[in-house]
């Protein structure tokens, strides 16, 4: 159950996430590549279904409103909603899909994306096994 804050996403933890997603990427679109001052935060594992992630920098990405507004034709929003349909993997077609058109042939992977490989981090056991 989302508390009356989380449910209208304000509030300083919010606010918090999104300037801090917004420092991480630059403010560049993941999509075109664009930094522009109305660029909004996108979360991965969507808000309502994965609390546990709603706070976590590494679950949001910087989008460009166009993409991303219920209010813009053919935004991710506009097309997948905000239900069921607004997965992790919707979102990794819809940014490999638009960054095609736009002539992109990055491949974005959303998983490798949330949870990013730390080579300095790394600590690998006598079997070469990551722990």
């Amino acid at each position: 159950m989302l508390s009356p804050e989380e449910q209208k996403r304000g509030g300083a933890k919010n606010n918090q996430f999104r300037k801090s997603v917004l420092e991480k990427s630059n403010n560049i679109c993941i999509i075109s590549g664009e930094q522009l001052n109305d660029n909004e935060v996108h979360h991965i594992f969507p808000y309502a279904q994965y609390p546990e992630f709603r706070y976590d920098t590494n679950n949001g990405i910087c989008i460009a409103k166009k993409y991303h507004s219920t209010a813009c034709e053919g935004s991710y929003h506009r097309i997948y909603g905000t239900g069921e349909n607004n997965t992790p993997d919707n979102f990794q077609k819809y940014v490999n899909e638009r960054r095609r058109e736009l002539g992109n042939m990055e491949y974005f992977d959303v998983y490798a994306y949330v949870y990013p490989y730390d080579e300095d981090n790394l600590e690998i056991d006598e079997n070469f096994n990551c722990i």
